[in-house]
């Protein structure tokens, strides 16, 4: 199974898991975020990324190696469980990044 296959494998898992718990009135909560690699150099395609937690605490943009993502999780209105049901990761330095 080449990366491509796993990777489709294992989010329509997560997705098909996790669409058990949403509902007519569940929120599905849609969150971008970083994945921060701080000491990461040789991971392929690792780029500079804010580090958004500290950068408000130290009141300038601090910059970090990472990877861009979107998250995508269900919630019961006035629950407090989230069920993940996607993740995208990516890379600004990634070939055909646009």
């Amino acid at each position: 199974m080449d990366d491509e296959a796993l990777e489709a494998s294992v989010a329509d898992a997560v997705l098909r898991d996790g669409a058990r718990s949403v509902r007519s009135d569940t929120l599905l909560l849609v969150n971008p975020t970083e994945i921060r690699k701080e000491f990461s150099y040789k991971m392929e395609f690792v780029t500079r990324i804010r580090d958004a937690s500290r950068s408000l605490k130290e009141g300038r943009d601090v910059l970090v190696n990472g990877y861009h993502g979107c998250m995508v999780a269900a919630c019961r209105s006035g629950g407090r469980k989230t069920v993940p049901l996607a993740l995208k990761l990516w890379s600004s330095r990634s070939p055909g990044f646009k």
